[in-house]
């Protein structure tokens, strides 16, 4: 994906609160080690306040296998949230 993100939410920021504008993108990105099975999923986003827009996987190392990878959600903030 093309456009910048604005916000990118990392697992540091956990707790954090962060107020967006509508039509505001941001993404969240999550370190794993690649090849245990182990990964994050998402329970689908209520529509009305925010859109999932992409989901990426990334290696980090140099192809090594089970080397670092990094989770990319990509999110659109469209109504004010609860």
């Amino acid at each position: 994906m093309e456009k910048d993100p604005g916000v990118i939410l990392r697992k540091q920021d956990d707790g954090t609160e962060v107020k967006l504008k509508a039509g505001q993108s941001f993404q969240i990105q999550l370190e794993a080690t690649g090849g245990t099975g182990y990964w994050c999923y998402l329970k689908p986003p209520d529509a009305r306040h925010v859109e999932l827009l992409a989901e990426e996987t990334r290696v980090q190392a140099d192809g090594r296998l089970g080397g670092p990878v990094l989770g990319i959600w990509t999110f659109q903030a469209w109504e004010h949230g609860d």
